[in-house]
């Protein structure tokens, strides 16, 4: 992946610099060069086939292959949502929640921390596959198990903070807003995103990595230069320690309503040069530009409404059928 962005940022080197300032080594195809004629498939293939079939194989086999980890992936996940139900392990979560308090919201906040801790056990062998032994076998990660498992820990950590409270609204709007809820849920989940986009630069991110203000010198001067000719914040330009991670290359512009941040790995820095710099900030920043996080949010907020949908529409007809079975009350 970091040797395919590689190449494909020379692509766009080729349009925003001569020849003469490009870096020593950096290989500019005939057929990717500026020109009348120039072909954005016909370039993408010339730098693709600048790659040797080792490399291609590499990569073609971590992107498909991960394609089916989303699939199994989804799989496992509903095998453990099974388990919970089949064996009267949610049940029992759910009562405990009951005895532990009165309050609806928070047997609600009880339940889901439960949740939480016993699905991550549950899923522990699968996240430890896909985000430790396979990252290190296509040589894209570079942390030890120690630390990558204390990432973990502070992920759930997170997790137990946001989730339990953002489901209590969930049941909440459930109880008040009658047939009429899976609206409301709809729109209290585009808020809630947009507010985690804009407290996550602030709050989140700096729990996994290091950031401190983007190095003094020329690419900082370009970097600003570019960020103020796109109208995008420059007060925050920050570079993160990502190498004690992961080997890839990356940057990118999150937040926003005072929290934009635009921030550079420490790899991106060290091993690349200052048109490839430009040219993965570039593609980032038109990210920010174009407003595709705001076009996600509303992409997942209809999904969402969708699901949402769905249950309200067959959630009787599933109770009359299955909850004597497992204890379900609704």
């Amino acid at each position: 992946m970091a040797m395919l962005g590689w190449l494909l940022a020379g692509s766009a080197l080729a349009v925003a610099a001569p020849p003469a300032e490009l870096p020593p080594g950096l290989q500019i195809p005939d057929a990717a060069r500026p020109g009348p004629d120039f072909d954005v498939d016909r370039a993408t293939q010339a730098y693709l086939d600048l790659l040797s079939p080792e490399q291609k194989a590499q990569s073609d086999a971590y992107f498909e292959g991960g394609y089916w980890l989303q699939l199994w992936g989804l799989l496992y996940g509903l095998a453990v949502a099974w388990i919970l139900l089949a064996t009267g392990l949610s049940r029992a979560m759910r009562d405990r929640g009951r005895r532990w308090s009165k309050r609806p919201w928070l047997q609600t906040m009880i339940y889901v921390a439960q949740w939480l801790l016993l699905s991550t056990v549950l899923t522990l062998p699968w996240t430890i596959y896909t985000g430790f032994f396979r990252e290190h076998a296509y040589g894209l990660a570079t942390q030890g198990f120690g630390d990558w498992s204390l990432d973990q820990l502070k992920g759930l950590l997170v997790g137990l903070i946001i989730l339990p409270p953002v489901l209590a609204l969930l049941y909440r709007a459930v109880r008040r807003t009658g047939d009429r809820w899976w609206i409301w849920a709809s729109g209290g989940a585009f808020v809630l995103i947009l507010f985690f986009m804009m407290i996550a630069p602030v709050f989140i991110d700096p729990l996994f990595n290091h950031y401190k203000p983007l190095r003094e010198g020329e690419v900082r001067e370009a970097v600003l230069s570019l960020a103020r000719a796109n109208m995008i914040p420059d007060d925050n330009v920050v570079e993160f320690d990502a190498s004690k991670q992961t080997t890839r290359i990356s940057a990118n512009v999150a937040g926003f309503l005072g929290t934009t941040r635009v921030a550079l790995n420490d790899n991106l820095l060290e091993r690349t040069s200052k048109p490839e710099i430009l040219a993965v900030l570039g593609h980032e920043m038109g990210h920010y530009v174009l407003n595709h996080g705001l076009r996600l949010v509303v992409y997942l907020t209809l999904v969402l409404a969708l699901g949402f949908w769905v249950v309200h529409r067959f959630f009787d007809g599933a109770m009359a059928r299955w909850g004597r079975r497992f204890g379900l009350e609704g």
